[in-house]
């Protein structure tokens, strides 16, 4: 005679294991957006850093982080109001590889700027 087989605790297939929060990670589009807004994110925490820096470089103080900072904040308020409107028009996934592609440019333009003594 042998031992009733029990079924196992868990019955769901391997692939529907993951927590409910993970799932949508089994797209690979949805992964690479996610990568995608990370590293988009940690740009933008660089460039914060970067322009701290540089305004010390050029004998700035706290006031001068000051206006920096309400300038990027007024800047990206417009950026919003424009985007938002754009955003009800065109695709998203344009609009999102658009704003990456001119903010690499503008970033990579800064940097030559600062490298080269040109800010």
């Amino acid at each position: 005679m042998t031992a009733p087989q029990h079924p196992p605790l868990d019955d769901r297939a391997p692939r529907d294991r993951l927590p409910r929060a993970l799932r949508p990670f089994r797209v690979g589009q949805y992964r690479l957006l996610a990568i995608a807004l990370t590293l988009s994110l940690f740009g933008a925490g660089v460039w914060l850093i970067a322009v701290v820096f540089q305004i010390r470089a050029h004998g700035g103080g706290p006031l001068e982080v000051s206006f920096v900072a309400t300038a990027n904040a007024v800047g990206l308020l417009l950026a919003v109001l424009v985007g938002g409107a754009v955003a009800d028009r065109v695709p998203q996934k344009l609009v999102l590889v658009a704003v990456e592609i001119v903010k690499g440019v503008l970033v990579a333009t800064v940097a030559v700027l600062a490298f080269s003594g040109g800010l």
